[in-house]
C-alpha cells in the first residue's frame, strides 16, 4: 500500500511540475497523453495487480472505518464533529485542497488516504461514511441498507444520524444538511443547529454532477468545490472554534478526455444471475468469472448472501447507455479507490521553536573575569528544538569587551537544575574605557552551518574594582 501510495504521490507530483504549472484541479482539461501513458496507466496496472492480490490492502483504513476510527473517538472525549461529504473529491483534488488550507497556517491540519469502498459509487461510499453496524448492498437497486434500512436523502440521513446518536451517545444531537444550505447566509435553523447539535454532516454532489453532465465542467466544479469547501470551513471556524472538521470522499473517478474511449469500451451480453450494472460494474447472484473483470465475493465489502460483483479491471468501461462520457467511476483504479480523509483542528497551531533560555548571576561586574550560567528553560523534545547560542559583552555602540563563547542548549532532562550550564567570559584590555557604564551582553543564535541569526542583548553595569582595572 505504501508503495503505491508513494507512486500517486509522485504521479501528482511529476504532472503538476511538468507542463501543467495550474492547480490539478483545474488542469484536468490539459491533460497530454505523454503523461497518461507515462505515469497513469503503468500506475493503474501496478494498483491492480496489486488489489488483485489483496483485496484487503489498505484495510487498516478502510471508509467503513471513518466513523468508528476518526468520528467516534472525538465524540466521547466531548468534541464538536463536522463532517463534509464530498462527492468524487479524488486524491489529486484532496491534496490540492489540502495545500492551499496548509499554506493559510491558520490551523493543524493533516491528510490520510482512505480506502473506498467496491465498487465505488456513491450510495455504496457514502452509507460506509456513516455511523453503523452493518451495511448490505441491495442487488437490484445497488442500494446499501444502513443497519437494515435504507437511507436516502438529506432527510433521511438526518433521521438516521440523530437516531443513532441519540442511543448510542445519551441524546447527543446531530444533523446533515447540504453544503449550500450551511452556506446560504442568515439561516436561522442552521445557525442554531452549529450551537446546539456535536456532530454535522455536510453533503456536496457538485463534482459528480458536473462530471455526469459535461466532460467540460469538471475541471471549473473541482476548483468551485475546493472554493466553497474553503467557506465552509471559514464559516465553521467563526462559530464553532473548538469542532474537529473532517473532509472525505465517498469515491473518486477516471476521466478519459485525452484518450480514445472506445478502445476501452467492452460490451458484456446480460450474464445469468445478473440483477444490476453500470458502466464499471455489475451485480447478481453467484455470478460467474468473466474475463476483464473481478470478481468480488462475500464476505467483502457490503455484499450479503449469494451476492456477487463483477469489477472492470483497470480503465474498461462496459459498453451501455450513457457509457461514451469522459467522467466516470465505479471501479478498483487507484484514482476510484483512494481518496483522502483531511483532518483539521482549529487550536492554534503549534509551531517548533528553540529552546528557551536565560541567563542566571550577577548584572554588576566587579573582577576581570565573569561567569554566568544559562540556563535552558525547557527540555528539548516535541516542538522544543535544541538551541545553540553564541555570547559576548560589547558596548552600547557595538564594541566587543569580551572573549566570545558558545553554548549548546539540547538537554532533554525534565529536572531544571540539569538544564544549566556555566559560561565564563574574559574581559578585554579595551573594557577599562567602560567603568561606571552600563554595557551589553550579546545572545546570538547560530543556525545549522554557523550562520548567526536571531540575537538579544542583556543590560550589566561594569563598576569600579577593588584592585587595578587596568589588569584586564
Amino acid at each position: 500500500m505504501y508503495r503505491i501510495d508513494y507512486l500517486y504521490r509522485r504521479f501528482v507530483y511529476c504532472y503538476r511540475r511538468s507542463s501543467h504549472p495550474q492547480p490539478i484541479a483545474s488542469s484536468l482539461k490539459n491533460i497530454s497523453n505523454r503523461y497518461i501513458f507515462d505515469f497513469l496507466i503503468p500506475l493503474s496496472e501496478q494498483w491492480q495487480h496489486n488489489i488483485e492480490n489483496n483485496l484487503n490492502i489498505m484495510d487498516e483504513f478502510a471508509q467503513s472505518l471513518f466513523f468508528k476510527k476518526k468520528v467516534h473517538p472525538l465524540l466521547t472525549e466531548g468534541k464538536t464533529v463536522f463532517v463534509l461529504v464530498c462527492d468524487s473529491i479524488r486524491w489529486e483534488a484532496g491534496m490540492e485542497l489540502f495545500e492551499r488550507l496548509k499554506e493559510a497556517g491558520k490551523y493543524n491540519i493533516q491528510i490520510e488516504a482512505m480506502r473506498a469502498m467496491i465498487p465505488t459509487y456513491t450510495a455504496h461510499g457514502s452509507a460506509a461514511l456513516l455511523p453503523h453496524n452493518q451495511l448490505e448492498l441491495e442487488l437490484n437497486t445497488a442500494q446499501v441498507k444502513v443497519d437494515g434500512s435504507y437511507i436516502s436523502g438529506i432527510e433521511g440521513k438526518q433521521k438516521y444520524l440523530s437516531n443513532y446518536l441519540e442511543k448510542k451517545y445519551n441524546g447527543i444531537k446531530a444533523h446533515a444538511l447540504t453544503l449550500e444550505s450551511f452556506l446560504t447566509p442568515k439561516q436561522e435553523n442552521v445557525e442554531q443547529h452549529i450551537k446546539s447539535d456535536r456532530l454535522i454532516y455536510l453533503y456536496s454532489s457538485s463534482i459528480d454532477t458536473a462530471g455526469h453532465n459535461s466532460d467540460y465542467e469538471l475541471p471549473d466544479a473541482i476548483e468551485k468545490e475546493i472554493h466553497y469547501i474553503k467557506q465552509a470551513i471559514n464559516k465553521i471556524y467563526s462559530k464553532s472554534k473548538n469542532a474537529i472538521v473532517f473532509i472525505v470522499s465517498d469515491h473518486g473517478f477516471l476521466f478519459y478526455l485525452s484518450l480514445n474511449i472506445q478502445e476501452y469500451m467492452i460490451s458484456v451480453p446480460e450474464l445469468k444471475g445478473e440483477t444490476y450494472r453500470e458502466q464499471r460494474f455489475i451485480l447478481g447472484n453467484n455470478l460467474e468469472p468473466l474475463q476483464g473483470f473481478f470478481q468480488i465475493k462475500v464476505p467483502a465489502f457490503a455484499l450479503k448472501g449469494e451476492a456477487t460483483a463483477l469489477v472492470a479491471k483497470e480503465l474498461m468501461k462496459i459498453s451501455c447507455k450513457g457509457a461514451n462520457g469522459n467522467y466516470t467511476h465505479g471501479g478498483m483504479t487507484l484514482q476510484e479507490v483512494v481518496v483522502p480523509c483531511i483532518q483539521i483542528n482549529f487550536s492554534k497551531k503549534e509551531e517548533a521553536q528553540k529552546a528557551p533560555i536565560s541567563i542566571l548571576g550577577s548584572t554588576n561586574i566587579t573582577t576581570p573575569t565573569i561567569v554566568l550560567t544559562v540556563y535552558q528553560e525547557k527540555p528539548v523534545g516535541g516542538t522544543i528544538l535544541p538551541h545553540r547560542v553564541r555570547l559576548w559583552f560589547e558596548s552600547n555602540d557595538g564594541k566587543v569587551l569580551s572573549n566570545k563563547k558558545e553554548c549548546y542548549c539540547d538537554s532533554m532532562d525534565t529536572e531544571d537544575v540539569n538544564r544549566s550550564y556555566k559560561v565564563t567570559f574574559e574581559f578585554l584590555p579595551e573594557a577599562k574605557n567602560f567603568k561606571n557604564q552600563n554595557i551589553n551582553l550579546k545572545i546570538v543564535t547560530i543556525a545549522e552551518g554557523g550562520t548567526e541569526t536571531a540575537s538579544k542583548v542583556q543590560q550589566f553595569y561594569l563598576k569600579q574594582i577593588a584592585y587595578d582595572i587596568d589588569q584586564f
